[in-house]
């Protein structure tokens, strides 16, 4: 079964394109699966690993959308207010 998710998200990042990503999967005490795919250098062939570092770029977009809807779901702050 890992063999099979592993290889479903193969095929999903070559269907879209994408040649840097890693995984994390985690339970709320225990790491199940961190690993790199692909190349952090495509040209030198430097694969990912669990450990490569990535810049954030949009991908901070996802994380500043949640924690705002989550800090106004708590009352803390409104979507009207300024910044």
């Amino acid at each position: 079964m890992k063999g099979e998710r592993q290889y479903s998200l193969q095929s999903l990042c070559r269907l879209f394109g994408y040649s840097r990503q890693a995984l994390l999967i985690a339970d709320s005490s225990n790491v199940l699966l961190s690993k790199g795919y692909g190349y952090a250098d495509k040209e030198n062939k430097i694969k990912n690993t669990a450990n490569t570092r990535f810049s954030l770029s949009s991908g901070s977009k996802i994380f500043t959308g949640t924690a705002t809807t989550y800090l106004a779901q708590q009352g803390k702050l409104k979507f009207t207010d300024t910044i």
